[in-house]
Formats: C-alpha cells, sequence, structure tokens
C-alpha cells in the first residue's frame, strides 16, 4: 500500500490538477490521495480521503475511485488519522497576495504546520513545490520559502527516516497567458525593454504534477533540490508575443516599455513607507512586478550572476504553443491568475 498526502495551502487550480493526473497515473499499489485545505489560522485544516484501487484489468491504465471521507482535525489530533507514507506540499505561488505578512503566514509558517501535521501522521518523506525564483532572494515570499527549505533538510540531517525532494519550477503556462485576450483584441504585447531581459523554460500543470508523483516514487530524487523546466528552448517575452501573433495571423505589435519606469516607482513606492507603513504591501508589489520583468527563471549560477538555459533541466511534453492554442479556442477559464495578475 502506498499513502501518499497532498497539502494545498491556498492554490486549488494546481491541487485539482494534480487529483485529475493521479487519476491516470499506473500506480500498482492501492493509493490512499488526501487532500487537505488549511485555515487561514492554521489551527485546523479540512481533509478529504481520495481511495483509488489498482487496475483490475492488464489493459487498463486508470485507478478506480473507491471512496471519499471527510473531517475535520487540529493538527494536533492525529489519532483519528490514517498513517501516511509522504507528504506532498502542492501551492504553486502559496502566499495568497505576495504581501510580506501574507508572504511569511503562507509560504513560512503554513507550510512548516503542513510539516508538522505530517510527522505526527508518521510521513517519511515531504515533497516540496518551491519555487526557481529563490536562487536570488530579494522578495519576502522567496525568503520565507528560503527559510523553509532550510528547516525541512534540518529535519532530515536530524532523523535519518526522513527524505525530502525540494522541487523548484520555473515558470508555469498560465503566468505567461496574461496578455493572450488582449492581444487577440487587437491591443499589442507589452513587454519590458527590448524584450530580452529574461526568459524562461515554462512547464505546464500536468507535467510538474508528473514530476512530484515522480518524487515520491524515485529514489535518485530523495533529499534533492530539483529545479525543473519544461520542454523545448527557454523563450524571452519577445519570442512569447512573436509565438502568439503568429498563432493569431497578426502582424506583431509591440509596446515596450522602459524598465527604469518600475524603478522610479518602487523608489517613490519606498520613500512613502516611510512615512505610510500601510503602504508596505503597495511597494512590495512594485518589487514583485519588477523582479519578473527582469529576471530568468532559469538556473542561476552562482560565480558568474548569468542564467543559464543550457543547465535548466526540461521535462515533460506539454509546449506553451500548444497552451497558448487552446486559450486562443477555449479561453483561460481554470487558468485565472486572480491577485497575482500583472497585465
Amino acid at each position: 500500500m502506498k499513502r501518499s498526502l497532498l497539502f494545498s495551502i491556498t492554490h486549488l487550480t494546481f491541487s485539482f490538477s494534480f487529483f485529475s493526473f493521479l487519476l491516470d497515473f499506473p500506480f500498482n499499489p492501492l493509493l490512499l490521495f488526501s487532500y487537505f485545505l488549511f485555515s487561514i489560522d492554521q489551527k485546523f485544516f479540512f481533509s478529504s480521503f481520495f481511495s483509488f484501487q489498482e487496475p483490475r484489468k492488464k489493459k487498463e491504465k486508470t485507478c478506480h475511485f473507491v471512496s471519499l471521507q471527510m473531517c475535520l482535525l487540529s493538527i494536533h489530533q492525529t489519532s483519528k488519522a490514517t498513517k501516511l507514507d509522504s507528504l506532498l506540499h502542492s501551492s504553486i505561488k502559496s502566499s495568497r497576495t505576495g504581501g510580506v505578512k501574507d508572504s511569511w503566514k503562507i509560504d513560512y509558517e503554513a507550510t512548516k504546520n503542513s510539516l508538522i501535521a505530517g510527522r505526527k501522521f508518521g510521513a517519511q518523506h515531504f515533497v516540496l513545490l518551491s519555487a526557481i525564483c529563490v536562487q536570488k532572494p530579494l522578495l519576502e515570499f522567496q525568503r520565507a520559502k528560503l527559510k523553509f527549505e532550510a528547516e525541512l533538510m534540518k529535519e532530515s540531517e536530524n532523523d535519518n527516516g526522513f527524505t525530502y525532494s525540494i522541487v523548484r519550477p520555473t515558470a508555469f503556462f498560465k503566468s505567461l497567458g496574461g496578455q493572450i485576450e488582449l492581444v487577440k483584441d487587437g491591443k499589442p504585447y507589452v513587454m519590458f525593454g527590448d524584450g530580452k531581459l529574461c526568459a524562461c523554460k515554462p512547464i505546464s500543470e500536468p507535467d510538474l504534477a508528473s514530476f512530484i508523483a515522480d518524487c515520491v516514487l524515485s529514489e535518485d530524487k530523495i533529499n534533492q533540490v530539483l529545479p525543473i523546466g519544461g520542454p523545448g528552448k527557454a523563450l524571452t517575452p519577445l519570442e512569447q508575443g512573436e509565438m502568439l501573433f503568429k498563432l493569431l495571423g497578426k502582424e506583431p505589435k509591440f509596446l515596450k516599455v522602459p524598465i527604469g519606469i518600475m524603478d522610479f516607482a518602487i523608489g517613490i513606492l519606498d520613500f512613502l513607507v516611510q512615512i505610510f507603513p500601510s503602504m508596505e504591501d503597495a511597494a512590495e508589489f512594485g518589487k514583485i512586478g519588477r523582479y519578473y520583468a527582469a529576471e530568468s527563471m532559469l538556473i542561476l549560477d552562482p560565480e558568474t550572476g548569468d542564467y543559464s538555459a543550457e543547465k535548466t533541466p526540461s521535462y515533460g511534453k506539454d509546449t506553451l504553443e500548444e497552451f497558448f492554442e487552446r486559450v486562443l479556442r477555449e479561453g483561460m477559464a481554470g487558468q485565472e491568475l486572480g491577485e497575482q495578475t500583472i497585465f
């Protein structure tokens, strides 16, 4: 029997994507899949236990849905819970807004509570979904993620029977799709500088879910920090825009915004924060926008300070072009960015 637990702090879309993926994953043993949604104060969590049976016929590839149980537990009431083999931490961008306090509540405190709860359930392996941008931590949510990563590694050092896999994905397809409808309606594609300031190897949610499942099943991913990107070459915003216009059959039309404008705005916000502390989050949001406008989501060489597409591992089969084609046909339903939207 293989018992795994999926923790989702605030990001539901990926959780359901991962859930759907597991329905098609050829697990041979019985799989206990659990979905947890923590409350804001982290004192209680809601759990749904989904049980799946191995395929009954050799030709079948899917697991059969068996049962569903629901309960409300305190993280200290572990006597009622099923013992687990591993935990899967599923939040893509955990903090709900990226604000300073939110970042520490979600990316550190809530994630740490999931570790505490899982350990009480007997989990021996923790798969943490982090982010590749923590290589260059200039933002609060990145510092919060790094602090938990360090504590997770320490937990493993102190207990030989406990292991981890830290997954650091690059950009997600949905985060690059915010301008699709605007361009479709005839608006220009907005980018900073010459459109070549940053690049990424985007990965789809199903491919990432597959990689995370591999972290449970593969020995070579134990006690490893695992940066991961999607298939194909790294793409700059300029190349992403050109791809989109080509799919639409339109002449490329770009609006190039000087990156210095963001630096000027951030300088003003930082000054205002000294007078009005309540503007702390507004200043942080400006820094987040500036970070993603200029920093590549690729492996960073700590010695040279350069990003490397060649050193960034590729995984999966889904491409950004296929994602753009699907969104142009069907829209962004189910892929909304909410408070993370920049454009």
